[in-house]
């Protein structure tokens, strides 16, 4: 009985490191993947700026 109830300890511990690592995992492809969406971002405001004062430059 004891050693059924380590083997199943054991291999509860194993599928908890296992799960921990994908989150891990997709925690980083999601930090990842929000760095790019927020340079994407300051892309965009900058040329929105930029645009700005090109048509502030311009007049009416």
């Amino acid at each position: 009985m004891e050693g059924r109830l380590t083997t199943r300890i054991d291999s509860l511990r194993t599928e908890t490191v296992s799960l921990k690592g994908d989150r891990l995992a997709e925690i980083r492809r999601l930090d990842t993947r929000i760095d790019g969406v927020d340079r994407e971002l300051r892309t965009a405001i900058d040329i929105r700026e930029r645009l700005a004062a090109l048509e502030a430059r311009r007049g009416p």
